[in-house]
Parts: structure tokens; sequence; C-alpha cells
């Protein structure tokens, strides 16, 4: 979470505060003892930084008297759903239960602009909170925002992103401000690249990597700055990031928040705060895309209604007890025909029991993580589809038969008066969108139109696969790559030598530990692959496209950009050394 502009906003409102970063602390050790002398009103820090046991707070401030716990009124724990979200890399979150141990007559203050039912549970037995503790709830609504639900055929086929770019390749600077967001650091830097590639070329005044940028947890601060900073002028129109995102950054203008791919990482909270990174200014309207795999949402029937007369549940609602702690996702078990249902006054009494069965009890606080990953991992001989891993409350929404909105706010408990409320300033989602009559070429974003959306898509009856019509550039013959001649088998040879030396010289160039091996810099079977395809390697794009086919990533490996371009004038003058040489010896032969 960005912790610098929370701390210039107190000191807008004349509060002394400050925030204990890492790089921070390392700059200056004595701010430690500032904090312990009571020098701050408001005291900003990670869980990590208050339950390291190595750290200062454990060992220092929390077992001296000092004016720091003699003024203390309040511990306010800012995003708390990340308590479950983020458990399983950010283990301290956990531990911040044991504050209530140290300062037992201290109130807690526990945000967030998503809390899930199950996960408020979960948050409650962590923090060990007291019974009862109070409530305050304000409506999740965002009328301003617009969202589809596109399928398309997985995370590496980034054809739709492609054309984000390329749709509007004759006039960028009045493209959509975008958030993507994704779910792995490795696949945002393969996407960034394949992006500005596209855009390389077309850009006037910006470059490729201020016009694209990326956001994630360990970015260096200054880069960070940098983005937001571009993000807000108008410079930077694309950023691919991580959760880290909508986490603490308040930019106002982002028209379009796209989110790519749906896993198993991904819970409804997290779905739910990015998509809410979008018209954040009062009289804006911004529009998201979900883009899911296919056969996530052909595995589950439209005919909601025979789902639900095939697995009759065999509880009651009343037999289910909300105040259990009910966060581990039903997944082995999980009835996929039920997951159509829509939200409507008629069928309110279904989703409520649906509601309650998509997560089940833990058998105890300690055991409540191993529950859940138990829960959604399948053996070889049982083997789980996606569709049964990923978070139900996601599922659910992404695959109902009515609106989008209304799944989240009936999973974020809002009242139900105003969830059949009618009062979105736009068209709300595909479902209602359809329902409006709104035509389907109306564009939600460059290159995507209502007609992409799952709600405007036909299927197949008998087996319900969903009919994506091919679009004119889909069905247009590949243009011809060029091709060099017969390279012979001693050309190659030369070739593999020639590229094991570059190897070994960039192996030195990087300094690395004695115990490391040549082929971290490129694998072996990376420099095969170039070897036995070099025909086919004519311009520098065609090495680039033969290193993805050997599942090489330049973003995840130790050379840089500038390498890769070294690499391909290596091949360009080992080949072209190899020719003369070997033209040279058909010359002697011929003498003779």
């Amino acid at each position: 979470m960005r912790l610098t502009p929370k701390v210039d906003a107190c000191t807008n409102f004349k509060l002394r505060s400050v925030a204990l970063t890492s790089s921070k602390v390392e700059a200056n050790p004595a701010l430690w003892r500032e904090v312990d002398n009571g020098n701050f009103q408001i005291v900003y820090a990670s869980p990590e930084m208050l339950m390291d046991p190595t750290k200062h707070f454990q060992c220092n401030t929390v077992k001296e008297h000092n004016k720091f716990k003699t003024n203390l009124v309040l511990i306010a724990i800012d995003e708390c759903h990340c308590l479950w979200c983020w458990e399983r890399f950010r283990p301290e979150y956990r531990r911040l239960g044991d504050l209530r141990k140290i300062f037992i007559d201290i109130p807690f203050l526990c945000l967030s602009a998503t809390i899930a039912p199950h996960v408020a549970s979960y948050i409650h037995e962590v923090l060990s909170l007291r019974w009862l503790t109070v409530l305050f709830s304000l409506s999740i609504r965002r009328d301003d925002i617009n969202i589809v639900v596109v399928p398309f055929g997985g995370p590496h086929d980034i054809t739709p992103l492609r054309r984000l770019v390329t749709e509007s390749i004759h006039d960028l600077l009045n493209m959509p401000k975008t958030l993507i967001f994704l779910d792995g650091v490795e696949t945002a830097q393969k996407i960034n690249l394949e992006l500005q590639r596209e855009v390389s070329g077309h850009l006037h005044g910006v470059p490729t990597d201020v016009f694209i940028r990326t956001y994630w947890a360990t970015i260096d601060d200054d880069r960070k700055d940098e983005t937001l900073k571009d993000l807000r002028s108008g410079r930077t129109r694309i950023v691919l990031c991580t959760d880290a995102f909508s986490l603490g950054v308040d930019i106002r203008d982002i028209d379009l928040v796209i989110q790519w791919d749906i896993n198993e990482k991904l819970t409804i909270e997290s779905l739910w705060q990015r998509i809410g990174r979008g018209s954040r200014a009062p009289d804006r309207m911004s529009n998201s895309i979900i883009y899911v795999n296919k056969r996530i949402l052909e595995s589950v029937p439209q005919d909601w209604e025979e789902g639900w007369k095939q697995t009759e549940p065999q509880l009651e609602p009343d037999d289910i007890d909300f105040d259990e702690l009910c966060i581990i996702p039903v997944s082995k078990q999980r009835p996929l025909a039920k997951f159509g249902i829509p939200v409507t006054p008629e069928t309110a009494s279904k989703v409520n029991r649906h509601v309650r069965e998509l997560y089940k009890e833990a058998t105890s606080l300690k055991e409540a993580l191993r529950n859940a990953k138990q829960e959604s991992h399948g053996t070889q001989q049982d083997r789980m589809s996606m569709a049964q891993k990923i978070d139900p409350g996601v599922l659910w929404a992404v695959t109902n038969m009515g609106c989008l909105h209304k799944v989240f706010q009936i999973l974020f408990r809002e009242p139900d008066d105003k969830v059949f409320m009618d009062s979105h300033k736009g068209w709300c989602c595909g479902f209602c969108a359809k329902r409006r009559g709104l035509p389907a070429d109306t564009i939600v974003a460059p290159g995507v139109t209502l007609g992409h959306s799952i709600h405007y898509l036909e299927r197949d009856p008998s087996t319900n696969k969903i009919i994506i019509p091919p679009r004119p550039q889909d069905v247009t013959p590949p243009v011809p790559q060029p091709q060099r001649e017969a390279v012979s088998a001693e050309r190659k040879k030369d070739l593999q030598r020639t590229l094991e030396g570059w190897r070994n010289l960039k192996f030195k160039e990087l300094c690395l530990p004695p115990n490391c091996v040549v082929s971290l810099v490129l694998p072996d079977k990376v420099l095969t692959r170039i070897v036995n395809n070099v025909r086919k390697i004519v311009i520098y794009s065609q090495l680039l496209a033969t290193l993805r086919e050997a599942h090489w990533d330049q973003g995840s490996s130790l050379l840089i950009e500038a390498d890769v371009t070294g690499l391909f004038g290596a091949i360009e003058n080992a080949l072209g050394q190899s020719l003369l040489k070997e033209q040279a010896n058909k010359g002697q032969r011929a003498l003779c």
C-alpha cells in the first residue's frame, strides 16, 4: 500500500504523522525513537514492520514504558480483507491478532471497501475482536461502472489486448486510461513487451515504455511515483498491474479496467476492489471487462432452474449458522449447475441458500488456510477443473444468467431494498444491456463491443459451447515470413559454437556467484532451438518468436533487451562468416 499519500493527507489537516517503511527506517534509524517518544499523532506501518520479532517495535517499543504506548488510543487496520486474501504470502497479517494481547484496552478499527461475510468472520477470529463488535456497513453500489464478461481462449492468447491498442493505432492519445489487472508478474512482463512492440513506431512524443507501464509491489517507489505522475498527466494510457495498484492509490479518471483471466488466486474481494478503480470522480462513467476462459463459462449450464431441481440441498437455510467460521470455499463438492442462478425478487430464497452454501466452516482458525488449500487442490486420480478451483463468489459473478452488479451486492450484504433499486447511470452489465435492447455493436472499449459479451453470444444447446463468430482479421491469411536458404550441418555447428561463446561472455559480464552455471544466462535447450530453427530467424521479431516457443522470457531472465538484440547480431555474424567459409572451401575444391 502506498503510505506517502496518506502522510501528505495528514499534513494537510495539520496532523503529525509518519510512515515507517523499510527505506525510511534504514535512512533514519532514529525514526523509531521519535515514534517511541510520542512525536507523532498518527503512525503508519506494515504488518511486517510491527510483527517481525527481530525489529524495533517488538524488541523495544512494546517492552518499554514510553509515550507511544501511553498516548495510543486506537489501532486501525486498513484494507483488513487482506488478512485472508494475502495470508498465503504475507503471514504477518495473521499475527496482527497478537496486538490484542499487548494492547488489551485499546480499541481496534478494521476498514475495507470489500468485506464479504465469510471474510468478516475470519477477521473477527484472527484479531480476537470482542463480542459484540460494532459493524458499520456502507453501500458498495457503483452505479457509474458498466461491466461485461468476455470469453477468451486463455491468458496466453493476448489477441484481445493487441486489438485494444491496434484499434486506436492512429489516435493513441485518445485511448482511454486503462488498468489491466493480472495475478502474475511474469505474465504481466510478457504482455507488457508484446503491447509495446505493437505500438512501437506509431507514437509521437511519448516513449512506448511511458505510454504502457507496469506497477506491482516489488517495483521501487521512485518508478511507482513516475507511473502515477505520467498516468495523471495522460502520458501513460495503459498500466499493467497487480493488487498493489488497487490499495492506497487514487486516480480519479480511469476510463477502463480490465481483469485479465480468472484463476484460483483471485478472490471476490480483490475482483471488486479492482473494478472499483474506475470512475472515482463524480459524474464520470467507466467500463470494466472481465476476460474469462471460455471453458469456465461453458462448465455452468444456462438452464439453472433444471440444475437446482437436480441438486436440492439437504439442509434448510435455517440449519446454517452465520456466526460459524465459514471461510473455506466449497470446491470438490461444488454443484456447478446451480451457479447460473440470477438475483431477482423471485429467486431471493434460493439465492439466500446459495450464498450460504458457497463457503463451509473451518475446523479451527489455525487450520483455516490448510483446509482451504486442501479443498481447492485435486489429485492425480481426482483432478479438479478450474471452475471448481476458483473462488465460488467469483464463479457465480461471471457465470450467473442475470445482472452482474446484483451478485456483487448480494455477496457484500447490500440491503434487499437497495439490491433491486434501478439507479444505474449507464447500461450496467452485459445482461442488462441486452435486456434494454442495446445493439451488439455498442462500443465498450477499443476493439470490444457488447457483441463480445457472454450475454450476447450464442451457445450450442446440445453442448453448451460458446459460439464466437470469427472476425475478418481472424480469417485473413497470415503474412508470409522471410526464410533463409538451406543452412548446412557444418554451418549449424559453427553457429552453436558461436552462441556458446556469446553465452560464456555474458556469463562473465554478469559476475554471478561461483556456484552458478552458465545455462542460467540462456538454457541449452533454447540455444538448440535457435540453431535448429535458424532458417526461420531472418528478422528480429522471428528471434523473439523462437524464444517464446522455447518458453524463454527476457523479462524474467538475467538478460536485458539490449542483450537479446546482441544475440540476434551474433547469429547474423556467425551465419555470414560461416557462409563465406563454406563458399571459400567450395572454391578451393573446384580449383583442385
